[in-house]
């Protein structure tokens, strides 16, 4: 038993030491994509930029940076302490993550992100990694059906705010819906079961939430099939608007 303890002790060591270098490591290729992806639409304009295929390799990359960013705060919570943050430009930048996917739904998708918002207290790549994952788990699960799905910020009841993702998928069975938030637990053939745990873990950080809203919730929308409700606390008195 000791000599298992050791084991994942050292293995434990070794991730905490290896997550960030390799994030780093990761990094500069993609900042060299990046600087690609520029050169090819200066030298052919609209040409190239108004291409689908344009969108989606552009759109990916972006994806990516979020993703390092998010880790990089999870990693090094010191760096980005937590702060009162505006929360419409987040919701909307998750959105437009997920564009190339989300306009083929056309009229079957809602955004409701209305201006005059209360501050949300946390980190913005915190909610920016979870709504993006919950988005586009939305998506996987609505892929070939004709269902709706809406992206909706709201005042939070207790303070705060709360963004809410329904789907009109084919839901999660009720046996499972207790254990969606578990480590390697997932309902996708070629799922790794870590997108929702590390997301409700990098929420969690600085107080916030994400849940399965309950069948009975009086918020949840009538149609939804899925609904999850990211819930972020209140800045505490005196705390200055970022960015």
């Amino acid at each position: 038993m000791t000599k298992r303890f050791d084991t994942m002790a050292g293995l434990a060591e070794e991730a905490s030491l290896l997550a960030p270098s390799l994030i780093h490591e990761m990094r500069q290729p993609l900042t060299g994509i990046r600087a690609g992806l520029e050169l090819v639409a200066r030298r052919l304009g609209p040409q190239v930029t108004r291409l689908d295929d344009w969108a989606l390799i552009t759109a990916q990359v972006d994806r990516m940076e979020e993703i390092f960013r998010a880790y990089q705060d999870f990693l090094h919570p010191e760096r980005n302490p937590p702060q009162a943050f505006p929360i419409k430009p987040v919701v909307e930048r998750a959105v437009m993550l997920q564009t190339f996917r989300i306009r083929k739904l056309g009229p079957r998708f809602a955004l409701h992100a209305p201006d005059g918002l209360p501050p949300a207290w946390g980190t913005p790549n915190a909610l920016m990694h979870a709504l993006a994952n919950v988005i586009a788990n939305a998506l996987d699960a609505m892929e070939g059906s004709t269902g709706r799905l809406a992206v909706g910020a709201i005042p939070g009841r207790l303070g705060g705010v709360t963004v809410r993702v329904a789907d009109e998928g084919p839901g999660i069975p009720k046996d499972m819906r207790d254990r969606i938030f578990e480590p390697r637990f997932t309902t996708k053939k070629t799922g790794s079961g870590l997108g929702l745990a590390i997301a409700r873990r990098m929420m969690g950080a600085f107080g916030g939430r994400i849940e399965l809203a309950d069948e009975k919730d009086p918020q949840r929308l009538p149609w939804s099939k899925t609904e999850f409700v990211l819930s972020l606390p209140q800045p505490p008195p005196g705390a200055g608007l970022g960015r």
